[in-house]
C-alpha cells in the first residue's frame, strides 16, 4: 500500500507540474495581449524575483476566489510628477533567470490539500479582464481611476499607444480637439518636451520658404501706402526697388522754415534814410524769414540691416527762398537807392557722393568704405571745428567690434550763397582741409567715448579778391590794410562725451600751431599759437536735467608780437550752450566803426573777427572769449521740452578792439546772455518739430563802451522755426 501511495503522490507531482506549464505559458501570452491593471498579491510583493513555473502555477491556483478578492494596490504618482512621468506606473518584470528553482514539496502538499481537500481539481485560469474586483478589508480602497484620462501605464512592445489627451482650449470656448496647438505627447506634459535635435523632428509647419524678409508683411495681407513713413514703404528703402533683389531706393523731404524779429546795433551808413539823423546808429530793429525745401534722392544696394550697404548714391538739392527788411539803407545791399527790403531765392547742391563699401574684415562687420563726392561731415561730438557740407574724398570703417572708428578725409571748399548759406557749385576756393580723427567707445569706463582728432587747413587766397552777393568786400577783410594772405593752420584735438555714472560729461580741447604770411590787423606775418577749450556736465532727475558749462577761446594780448594767439575755427556749428537759442551764437553782431568785420559770425561762437563765417578768411588776431553758464532742460511733457540757458561773456584781450577802434579802456564784460526755448514734436517723432525760442542779450560794461547810443536797448532775438519730414 505504502508503494501505491508513493506511486500515486509522483504520479501527481507529474501532473501538477505538466498543468503549471501550460498555465504559465498561458498566463504570458495573455500579459502580452492587453494590459495587465490588476495584479496578483504574490507577483506584486516579489517585484525583483523572477519566479519559476511552479511557484506561479500554485499562486494563480491556491483557490478559485483568492485570486479575484486579492486587488492590485493602487499605483500613486510622486509628489510633483506628471501623468507622463514614470510614478505609480508597474516596473518591468526581470526577465527569467537560466537557472531553476525546483519548488519545496511540503509547500505544495499542504497548498494542494488545504484547497482541494486532499484531491487535485482541474484548475481554471482566470483572464484578468473576468476578475471581479472586491476591496478586501486588509487593502486600501481602490482609487477611481477616470476612463476619460487613464491613469499612465507602460505598455508593451506589442500594445499601441493609447489616445493623446485633447489640445488645450480656451477659457469661454467650446472644446474643439482643432485649436491649433500642436498635441502634446502621449503620456509626457506638454512643458517638459525637449526641443527637436534634428530637422526631421519638427513639424512641417515650422519649414515654410520666406523669399525674403521684405515679403513677409505682403505674405499677411498688409499693403504699403506710399505716403506712409511709418511703416513699410518702398520710397522709403524698406522694400527693394520692383524688379530688383537688393537695390533700395529712399526719398527725404524736409520743409525747414523760420521767422525772426530782432533788434542788432546797426550803423547809419553812409546815406541815411531820415534827413535829420545825426546818430551814429540808426534802427536796430529787423525782421527775417526763411524756407528751405530739401530733397533727397538716394539708391543702395545690399542689406542694411546690420552692415553698410555695398553701394550707395546719393543727390541733396535744397531751395531757398527768404526776406529781410532793415530799416537802414545801405545795410542789405552796399547800393544806397536798393530799398530796405530783400527778397532772394538760390538752389543749392548740397549732397552728391558715391559710398563704396570696401570689405568686412571681420565676422562682426568691421568694415571699411570710401565716399567721394559733396557730403556732410562733423569733426568732433559738438561741431566746435568744422562741421559742412563740402567735395571731397572720405575712407572712414570701424574696428574692434566696432568698439573703434576711424575717418580719413581731404575736403575742398565751396562758396556758400550769401543770403541763404548753401552750396554754390559754381565759385570754387582755393581752400583745402584735412582731417584725421579716431573715437574709442567705453573708455575709461563704460559709457563715456573718447576722440583723438589732427586737422590741417591750409589756404592759398592771398591773391583773390571777393565780394558777396551783396556786393560787400569779404577777400581779404576790409579791415587794417586790407590785404591778402596765405595761411597754414594745424589743429590738434581731443576730447570725451559719455556718461560716468549718473555724470553726463562733453569736453573738447585744441591746440592750434601754424604760419600766417601776413595779418591786415597786425601788419606782419604772424605764428599761430592758440589754445581752445569746452567742457559741459549735466545730471539728470527723472525728467530734469542740470547742466554747467564753460568756454575758452584764447585771445592775442599783442598784435604786433609777431605770434598770433587767437583761436579761429575752420567752419564751426556748434551745439553747446544753448546754440541757436542763445543770442551770441544765433546773431552776427557787427563790429561797428572797427571795419566791416562781425564780433561774431552765424551760428557761430568765437569772436574771430571775419568779414564773414562762410566767405571769410580766418583770423588769428581776435579778442578772445570767456563764457561760463548754466541751464536746464525739462521734458514737460513726452513730445514738449523746455529749455533755459544763461550765460555771462567777457573778451579774453581788449587789445586787438582798442587798436581797430581807437578806443582806450574797453572793459572785458560783454554781458549776460539770457535764453529760453521749447521743442514740440506732437507725433513723438522728428516728423515735425515746432521750435519756439527767444534770446536777450543783457549788455555788461565792455558792450556799452562799444555801442554807447544803444546799450539801453537790449538787443534780442525770436525765432520760430517749424521742421517737416517725410
Amino acid at each position: 500500500m505504502k508503494a501505491i501511495r508513493h506511486a500515486r503522490g509522483a504520479a501527481l507531482l507529474a501532473a501538477l507540474g505538466l498543468i503549471a506549464g501550460d498555465a504559465s505559458g498561458a498566463a504570458e501570452r495573455d500579459a502580452t495581449k492587453a494590459p495587465d491593471r490588476i495584479e496578483s498579491t504574490a507577483t506584486a510583493e516579489m517585484p525583483s524575483v523572477a519566479p519559476s513555473r511552479a511557484p506561479i502555477l500554485i499562486a494563480q491556483v491556491e483557490d478559485d476566489g483568492a485570486a479575484a478578492r486579492r486587488r492590485r494596490r493602487p499605483s500613486f504618482r510622486r509628489p510633483g510628477g506628471g501623468r507622463g512621468d514614470d510614478a505609480g506606473a508597474p516596473e518591468e518584470a526581470s526577465p527569467p533567470r537560466s537557472e531553476s528553482v525546483a519548488p519545496p514539496e511540503p509547500v505544495v502538499q499542504s497548498v494542494d490539500e488545504a484547497t482541494s481537500g486532499g484531491e487535485p481539481e482541474e484548475i481554471q485560469q482566470v483572464a484578468p479582464s473576468e476578475v471581479e474586483v472586491a476591496p478586501t478589508p486588509f487593502e486600501p480602497v481602490p482609487v477611481t481611476v477616470d476612463d476619460a484620462e487613464p491613469a499612465p501605464v507602460v505598455p508593451s512592445e506589442s500594445e499601441a499607444a493609447p489616445p493623446r489627451r485633447p489640445a488645450p482650449v480656451r477659457p469661454g470656448s467650446s472644446r474643439d480637439d482643432s485649436s491649433g496647438a500642436p498635441p502634446p505627447r502621449p503620456r509626457e506634459r506638454p512643458s517638459r518636451i525637449a526641443t527637436p535635435t534634428y530637422e526631421n523632428e519638427l513639424p512641417d509647419y515650422e519649414f515654410v520658404a520666406v523669399p525674403d524678409r521684405w515679403r513677409i508683411v505682403e505674405n499677411l495681407g498688409v499693403n504699403e501706402r506710399w505716403y506712409d513713413p511709418y511703416n513699410q514703404n518702398t520710397l522709403k528703402a524698406d522694400r527693394p526697388i520692383p524688379g530688383t533683389e537688393d537695390w533700395f531706393f529712399n526719398l527725404n523731404l524736409v520743409y525747414d522754415g523760420f521767422v525772426e524779429p530782432r533788434r542788432i546795433p546797426t550803423p547809419t551808413g553812409v546815406a541815411g534814410d531820415k534827413g535829420r539823423e545825426t546818430d551814429l546808429f540808426g534802427d536796430s530793429n529787423q525782421l527775417a524769414w526763411a524756407h528751405n525745401f530739401i530733397t533727397s534722392l538716394s539708391v543702395l544696394q545690399g542689406d542694411t540691416t546690420f552692415r553698410p550697404p555695398d553701394w550707395e548714391f546719393r543727390v541733396t538739392t535744397a531751395i531757398n527762398v527768404n526776406h529781410a527788411q532793415i530799416n537802414q539803407l545801405g545795410v542789405l545791399r552796399v547800393d544806397p537807392r536798393e530799398n530796405n527790403e530783400r527778397y532772394d531765392w538760390f538752389v543749392g547742391l548740397q549732397e552728391a557722393f558715391v559710398d563704396k563699401h570696401l570689405w568686412n574684415r571681420t565676422d562682426r562687420f568691421d568694415f571699411d568704405s570710401l565716399r567721394v563726392g559733396i557730403q556732410p561731415f562733423n569733426a568732433d561730438f559738438r561741431g566746435f571745428l568744422f562741421e559742412s557740407s563740402e567735395p571731397g574724398v572720405r575712407l572712414f570703417g570701424n574696428f574692434g567690434n566696432n568698439r573703434a572708428q576711424y575717418n580719413l578725409a581731404v575736403f575742398g571748399r565751396l562758396n556758400k550763397d550769401t543770403n541763404s548759406g548753401l552750396n554754390n557749385v559754381q565759385s570754387w576756393r582755393d581752400d583745402y582741409t584735412a582731417i584725421a580723427n579716431f573715437y574709442y567707445q567705453d573708455f575709461p569706463v563704460l559709457g563715456f567715448n573718447v576722440e583723438a582728432i589732427f586737422a590741417a587747413n591750409i589756404n592759398r587766397e592771398s591773391d583773390r579778391f571777393d565780394y558777396d552777393d551783396n556786393s560787400n568786400l569779404v577777400i581779404p577783410a576790409p579791415v587794417g590794410l586790407g590785404r591778402g594772405h596765405d595761411y597754414e593752420v594745424y589743429y590738434i584735438g581731443f576730447g570725451g562725451d559719455g556718461h560716468i555714472d549718473r555724470l553726463n560729461l562733453t569736453y573738447m580741447l585744441y591746440g592750434a600751431l601754424g604760419q600766417d604770411d601776413f595779418n591786415s590787423i597786425a601788419q606782419r606775418s604772424q605764428d599761430i599759437r592758440s589754445f581752445f577749450a569746452a567742457i559741459e556736465a549735466s545730471v539728470d532727475f527723472d525728467w530734469m536735467r542740470y547742466k554747467a558749462f564753460f568756454l575758452y577761446s584764447m585771445g592775442d594780448d599783442d598784435p604786433y608780437d609777431g605770434t598770433a594767439q587767437g583761436f579761429d575755427t575752420i567752419l564751426d556749428n556748434p551745439n553747446f550752450a544753448g546754440a541757436t537759442t542763445s543770442f551770441w551764437q544765433r546773431q552776427q553782431i557787427p563790429f561797428v566803426f572797427g571795419g566791416g568785420v562781425a564780433l561774431s559770425g552765424v551760428n557761430s561762437i568765437v569772436p574771430s573777427l571775419r568779414s564773414s563765417k562762410f566767405e571769410g578768411q580766418s583770423n588769428f588776431v581776435n579778442p578772445g572769449l570767456w563764457q561760463v553758464g548754466a541751464g536746464a532742460d525739462f521734458d514737460v511733457l513726452p513730445q514738449l521740452r523746455l529749455l533755459t540757458n544763461v550765460s555771462w561773456l567777457s573778451w579774453d584781450s581788449v587789445q586787438v578792439l582798442e587798436i581797430l577802434r581807437q578806443q582806450q579802456r574797453i572793459s572785458r564784460e560783454i554781458g549776460w546772455d539770457l535764453s529760453a526755448g521749447l521743442i514740440y514734436r506732437p507725433l513723438f517723432s522728428n516728423n515735425i518739430v515746432l521750435r519756439v525760442s527767444g534770446a536777450v542779450l543783457i549788455p555788461g560794461s565792455g558792450y556799452q563802451e562799444l555801442f554807447p547810443e544803444r546799450w539801453r536797448e537790449p538787443p534780442f532775438s525770436v525765432l520760430a522755426n517749424l521742421t517737416l519730414t517725410f
